[in-house]
């Protein structure tokens, strides 16, 4: 796997309320403050153009793609790692 993942599923009702970023962003830090985590990634198919603008909205950076993912490419982007 490359690395630990945020993801979510929103209703489509839910989408355009900036939940998403909302729920990444507490999940990021969660990830950080509680797990100790530095490496935090999401893997998102190409054309989920609102999941890239989310992940991008919060530093991440594309790291590289998968080919094959569960049957089709993805893309791996990673969060930058918290200040020091």
């Amino acid at each position: 796997w490359p690395g630990f993942e945020i993801g979510y599923t929103l209703a489509r009702h839910a989408w355009g309320h900036g939940y998403a970023r909302e729920g990444v962003a507490a999940a990021l830090a969660h990830a950080r403050a509680l797990h100790g985590r530095e490496r935090v990634v999401s893997v998102i198919r190409p054309a989920n153009t609102r999941s890239i603008r989310v992940a991008t909205s919060l530093g991440a950076t594309l790291e590289g793609e998968i080919p094959d993912f569960f049957g089709s490419p993805a893309l791996v982007y990673v969060y930058p790692s918290p200040p020091r």
